[in-house]
């Protein structure tokens, strides 16, 4: 065994690991995992494994093998360090990274004369190489994460992953062409046609999912408004209402004078009136909040044709929230739940709404048959509706967010929550 060959191998391991965890590192919303004992595991199982290709793999084979064990140490490194919210677009953008990685390395290289680079000194380049993109990481990594939404890898699809991982590869076949015979150049234009097509047809699928969700999502706002629009209007006329109450004494005054002066009939007309009146304002809820009121009560009367009640409890503030984003919140949240409780009428839908000094929480829960599967705060279902699921509870994401707010979904054997936290 060579020494001088096990030690730029180990260092190699231990450079390309950390610099493959730094990447995940810079990224928001990634947390390290509390328990290390498969990581330490998977550590010492790598020397382990590079100890031997030292001991049995033949000279001119050991730095080829050994790459082939740092392609599986760069996919596996960030799922083995950090709290993974999708496996499959964890293992496609690990691969898209080590196959730039790889990019970058190959292209370097190519710029280098062939005579006397050796498999020693090509992996010790390689090693500066990963050695300065580790630097870079750690130097810019304030200036990258503060412009990186949080979850934006998981919000690319995972055959995306794998149309870069083709492009990229077939760049480094095309890149080590010439330098090492296990890249042939045959192979390298099939990679590229390859490449090329399903470039193209990412390019169409992202252009047509982005024209479908711009159509679904324009639907969406403009039924959203009609909405706003009618809940005002129910707005107005349960402030109309409340100023008669406040004016009730005045009316009382008008009536008593009619009955007085015998005229009987104007005054039952009059009571006629005062009534009907009464009984289109009235709201069923008194949340503190004429809009919400509103809201609430058309929907429990909707859901109360399902035999589905809806229950409020607390105060919601008057001001401090566009009605836009309120009826945005509230009646994404409540038809989500009233579409979940469909099969399981008689049921009752909870509303509770807490102040405090932080903000306004608001709770919405429902019944459920099962336990709901959540995953990156997301609900994953294989209902018809999917789409208009997650556009409701993406609109409602982005209704709080306008106030630095956050929404949380969890969800027991049988009871359903969506938390609503808004900072006003």
């Amino acid at each position: 065994m060579n020494i001088t060959d096990l030690v730029i191998c180990l260092f190699s391991l231990v450079l390309y690991s950390v610099t493959f965890a730094g990447v995940f590192f810079v990224l928001p919303g990634y947390e390290i995992r509390k328990s290390k004992i498969q990581c330490i595991i998977a550590g010492f199982v790598f020397v382990a494994l590079t100890v031997l290709i030292n001991i049995f793999v033949p000279p001119e084979d050991m730095y080829s093998v050994f790459d082939i064990l740092l392609m599986v140490l760069s996919l596996i490194t960030p799922y083995l360090v950090f709290i993974s919210k999708k496996k499959l677009v964890f293992l496609g953008f690990s691969g898209v990274l080590m196959i730039a990685f790889d990019y970058v390395r190959a292209f370097i290289l190519s710029l280098m004369p062939n005579f006397n680079l050796t498999d020693r000194r090509e992996a010790l380049i390689s090693c500066a190489i990963y050695f300065v993109i580790f630097a870079l990481i750690i130097v810019f990594r304030k200036s990258i994460s503060s412009k990186i939404p949080e979850g934006f890898i998981e919000g690319i699809h995972p055959l995306l992953y794998f149309v870069i991982f083709i492009a990229f590869f077939a760049s480094v076949t095309k890149s080590m062409i010439g330098r090492d015979d296990m890249y042939d150049p045959a192979f390298s234009k099939l990679l590229d046609v390859i490449s090329s097509g399903l470039i193209i047809l990412a390019v169409f699928w992202l252009i047509s999912r982005y024209f479908y969700l711009s159509a679904k999502q324009k639907q969406s706002e403009m039924q959203l408004e009609m909405e706003l629009n009618h809940y005002e209007e129910a707005m107005k006329k349960n402030q109309d209402i409340r100023a008669f109450r406040h004016d009730y004494k005045n009316n009382l005054i008008s009536l008593n004078a009619l009955i007085e002066s015998g005229r009987n009939d104007e005054a039952k007309e009059y009571i006629s009136d005062l009534t009907g009146s009464l009984e289109q304002t009235a709201f069923q809820y008194n949340t503190g909040n004429y809009l919400a009121d509103a809201i609430i009560s058309e929907k429990a009367k909707s859901a109360g044709a399902m035999n589905i009640a809806i229950a409020f409890d607390g105060r919601i503030p008057a001001e401090g929230i566009k009605n836009s984003d309120l009826c945005t919140i509230l009646a994404n949240s409540i038809d989500n739940a009233v579409r979940a409780c469909e099969e399981q009428a008689p049921c009752e839908i909870s509303i509770a709404s807490e102040t405090k000094k932080s903000g306004v929480i608001l709770k919405i829960a429902n019944p459920v048959k099962e336990r709901v599967v959540i995953k990156n705060n997301s609900i994953k279902t294989t209902k018809s509706d999917k789409l208009n699921h997650g556009l409701g509870i993406g609109n409602v994401k982005k209704a709080a967010a306008n106030y630095g707010g956050t929404v949380t979904l969890s969800c027991t054997d049988s009871v359903f929550c969506i938390e609503i936290i808004l900072p006003v």
